[in-house]
């Protein structure tokens, strides 16, 4: 098949049960949504990629060797005393789909070095795929929807069906629960298991062991060689599958394919290949040539107007293969950002540390491939998160506290001396800011911080699913008593003794400190109990309004980001009312209306952007990808704008609800970058090094 020189890739932390034997029309209709969404995203990557421009590039493969393919009995499903030959896996057109619906067995290894187009031929497998099945004229929903999972995330400790039901529902946020396992159990799936190389060490072998085990699972496997053959030398090779490898790029197409792109730029490059095929540039050219992916990066690097001369590529420094794969690699970000006819606010060389900081912050993650906006602040330790949400909510709180007592004051006419409200205020912010730092605390406990894939209706939600509700009303009504009363009573203490000890020592009152905080405690417990059941109660009934968010709202990472934000501030506004009044009405009682009023209206904002900040995955994203990273310089303030503005210009792709680097190659080359830089600008200091280029 010809394809071009890009590159594409494909979770949640929740809990599926397979339900009872849905409707089949309703598995049908849910088969044919996801394979027509499936289809638009995977078309919209192609084009973002640019893959068919100028012309396609052919990828080429054979037979792998037998010692990395299953027994052809298994293969091809007869008996084991019965005769079985090899099947013929070479096809001219470079059709993998027809190479794929010869084997009877329909589980095929695809094997080719870093950059050899494995990922985007089964990107373009799918797409074919799917288009053969209208022009036979088939319904979409008999037969499997081919979707392709970045295999490198999953944990095989997990049952690969129940990790694909959860990356079903991270990436398509409009796929209902037990609809998205009853897909998988079917079999209306057609897994595309993209990067098993990238599974981390012994993991590997546990993981095809694990796919060996679902020998009559249809799939479609992809490694590097080498990672596989090690794998198959230890555990045996996938069970029931073919394999074949994909070949270098013949020079003659790779050369043939940038003349095209721009004849007079490589110029020099062509003539050095045609005359001096022995010498040392030839050589190393002729290798690093033979990958899509190379091909694609030095066209954009020497034929997009960038001004830069081929001529580069010949000179001493880089007459080996791998410095000059590093030289194109270093060269692809300035140029996609430096474009003549593209003036961009994104400075070459601070995108340039903005995703290299990305890329940083995988490899701190454990070498993950997936960047998810929710998850951009899980690199930092847990100890720095964890402070990190503490200080922001405390400066929320000491804010509005701020402006209500300065309201309050005004209406009252009392007269209170500055360094007394500068301390009391102060107080509260650290002991409200630990609050809050304990119930993030819990919630990570409790398991990854994930954005919420529900919307908010008064009509037509949930409640013709009663067993779902009251299961998710029993979890909400829990999750809301422990967080709520650890956050609760640690704030209570906190409040109640830092406000006995700042007016004992102002005014000394009578009965002295220990009265001062029994009456506290008493009046602040009563009020605590009483908001932590409200609050409980109301998280509990905001499940009777949820319905999963619509597919079209959810299509993309920053679209996701969206639906979820209004989501959030929904569910909070509700909690944060419910407090307010519950906690200023017992002030009020106690001490007054204009204090109860004061008091309910800096709660119930605390409690509801606290909440929102420390408890869900839009909170983590404003904490750390809008605040704590962009004020420490390590992403612009504009931050989702900065990764819509990369995946247009093909360095990020877009996988599901995640973003993922072009290519692993990149990835891995902007984080030496970084660690480059960061010994070279501070060889004594383990401070980050400078941002010399501020963003406009």
């Amino acid at each position: 098949m010809e394809i071009t020189n890009s590159v594409v890739h494909t979770g949640d932390i929740v809990n599926v049960t397979v339900l009872p034997q849905l409707q089949t029309d309703e598995q049908d209709a849910a088969a044919a949504e996801l394979a027509k969404l499936v289809r638009r995203r995977l078309a919209a990557e192609e084009d973002k990629l640019q893959m068919s421009a100028p012309v396609r590039l052919p990828v080429l493969w054979q037979a792998a060797p037998l010692e990395l393919t299953a027994q052809w009995a298994a293969i091809r499903k007869v008996p084991l005393t019965d005769p079985a030959e090899p099947l013929d896996l070479t096809n001219g057109r470079g059709d993998l789909c027809a190479v794929y619906e010869r084997i009877p067995s329909h589980r095929l290894v695809l094997l080719g070095p870093g950059g050899s187009g494995k990922s985007v031929l089964t990107q373009r497998f799918a797409l074919d795929l799917l288009a053969k099945q209208k022009e036979d004229g088939t319904r979409e929903h008999t037969r499997a929807v081919p979707v392709v999972f970045s295999i490198g995330s999953w944990n095989p400790t997990v049952p690969l069906k129940k990790w694909m039901t959860r990356q079903l529902l991270r990436d398509h946020a409009g796929l209902a629960a037990p609809m998205a396992a009853e897909l998988v159990e079917d079999r209306r799936i057609l897994p595309i298991l993209d990067g098993f190389d990238e599974i981390a060490g012994e993991l590997r072998l546990k993981a095809l062991a694990e796919l060996s085990r679902t020998s009559d699972l249809p799939l479609l496997l992809t490694s590097r060689r080498k990672e596989y053959e090690d794998a198959v030398a230890r555990t045996g090779p996938l069970s029931c599958a073919a394999a074949v490898e994909l070949l270098g790029l013949p020079l003659d197409k790779a050369t043939a394919y940038l003349s095209r792109a721009n004849e007079r730029a490589w110029d020099p490059v062509l003539d050095e290949l045609r005359q001096r095929p022995g010498s040392p540039a030839s050589t190393s050219l002729t290798e690093v040539l033979s990958t899509p992916l190379m091909v694609g990066i030095a066209r954009t690097v020497y034929s997009g107007g960038s001004g830069r001369r081929s001529s580069e590529l010949l000179k001493e420094p880089l007459l080996s293969a791998g410095a000059l794969e590093n030289h194109l690699l270093d060269r692809f970000v300035p140029t996609v950002y430096a474009r003549p006819d593209d003036p961009s606010r994104w400075d070459p060389e601070r995108a340039q540390h903005v995703l290299g900081y990305l890329a940083d912050h995988l490899r701190r993650r454990g070498n993950s491939r997936e960047l998810a906006w929710w998850e951009i602040g899980a690199a930092l330790g847990r100890i720095q998160r964890v402070l990190v949400v503490g200080l922001v909510v405390g400066l929320t709180f000491a804010v509005t506290d701020s402006l209500m007592a300065a309201t309050v004051l005004l209406w009252t006419g009392m007269g209170v001396p500055f360094p007394f409200a500068l301390e009391l205020i102060g107080a509260r912010a650290t002991v409200v800011g630990a609050a809050f730092a304990l119930i993030h605390t819990l919630r990570l406990r409790l398991g990854a911080v994930e954005p919420s894939r529900v919307r908010l209706r008064i009509r037509g939600a949930s409640w013709h699913k009663p067993q779902q509700v009251r299961k998710a009303f029993a979890l909400r009504f829990r999750d809301g008593l422990v967080l709520g009363a650890a956050g609760g009573f640690v704030g209570l203490g906190g409040l109640v003794a830092s406000d006995g000890i700042i007016f004992d020592l102002w005014d000394r009152l009578p009965g002295g400190l220990v009265n001062a905080l029994l009456a506290g405690f008493v009046a602040g417990l009563v009020g605590t109990l009483a908001c932590v059941l409200l609050l409980s109660l109301t998280m509990a009934l905001l499940a009777w309004l949820e319905a999963p968010i619509r597919t079209e709202a959810a299509e993309g990472p920053l679209a996701l980001l969206n639906a979820n934000r209004t989501t959030v501030l929904a569910q909070f506004l509700v909690t944060g009312l419910v407090s307010g009044i519950a906690l200023g009405t017992v002030n009020g009682l106690l001490q007054g209306a204009a204090q109860g009023v004061e008091f309910g209206i800096v709660a119930g904002t605390v409690i509801a952007v606290g909440g929102a900040l420390a408890l869900t995955g839009w909170g983590q994203w404003v904490v750390f990808g809008r605040i704590w990273l962009p004020l420490t310089g390590q992403l612009p303030w504009a931050a989702a704008a900065f990764l819509k503005d990369a995946h247009e210009r093909g360095v990020l792709r877009q996988v599901g609800a995640v973003y993922q680097f072009r290519h692993a190659r990149l990835q891995d080359r902007l984080v030496h970058g970084v660690r480059v830089r960061h010994n070279l600008s501070r060889p004594h200091t383990g401070r980050r090094p400078a941002d010399p280029t501020p963003m406009p």
